[in-house]
């Protein structure tokens, strides 16, 4: 697999889903997989990265749970020891909106904060969380109400420590400056990139570790 990515970085979604696939397998496979997963995601283009990314953040199932977790810990170690690319906590970000409603809160908000922290240390990563957390408070109603409920018990790292926003004006509430509805949602149409909005583009013209 990783001899098809190196040849084919635009195929590393079929390489994502693969292993998608192969974590419901089961701690069985974990033996074989660990060291493949580990391998792609190491000095392998931004692209690559990314497309892995969303399935190790993903809650998956009680039988691969803990092997997501364990390489999803790599792929957080590697991007804070290395220059993050945004496309990464970006992806990491979405999975963890979009898998709100299905994992225990304190998970997600442990990864929403490690993505956040590797997104504001990128350039211009500060506005890009921002915006990504007002574009996932608006399109994920679970995640939403995590938001909502962070700001209210002042555990609002993801967004006041880090960027030091206003929790309320990304968790759909319409506070400070107008939420994250329709009207905000147009409003950010035309910025410079929503949250995973170019992901890949963003990739090649950034280039390479």
């Amino acid at each position: 697999m990783s001899e098809y990515v190196d040849r084919h970085p635009e195929g590393a979604a079929l390489a994502a889903a693969h292993v998608d696939r192969r974590l419901e397998q089961g701690p069985a496979v974990r033996t074989a997989l660990f060291p493949l997963v580990t391998d792609l995601l190491r000095g392998r283009p931004a692209e690559v990265r990314a497309a892995l990314a969303p399935v190790l953040g993903a809650p998956g199932t009680p039988v691969s749970r803990d092997t997501r977790a364990a390489l999803l810990d790599v792929l957080l170690r590697l991007e804070r020891d290395e220059a993050p690319h945004p496309a990464v906590p970006e992806a990491l970000l979405r999975a963890a909106a979009h898998g709100a409603a299905d994992r225990p809160e304190g998970r997600t908000r442990a990864l929403v904060l490690r993505a956040g922290a590797l997104l504001a240390r990128t350039p211009g990563g500060t506005a890009a969380l921002d915006r990504c957390l007002a574009d996932l408070g608006a399109e994920v109603p679970a995640f939403a109400g995590l938001l909502r409920a962070w700001a209210a018990a002042r555990q609002a790292g993801p967004v006041g420590a880090l960027t030091g926003g206003d929790a309320g004006r990304f968790a759909g509430d319409g506070t400070e400056g107008g939420g994250t509805g329709s009207g905000a949602a147009e409003g950010r149409a035309g910025d410079d990139a929503g949250c995973g909005a170019g992901a890949a583009a963003r990739a090649g013209d950034r280039g390479d570790r």
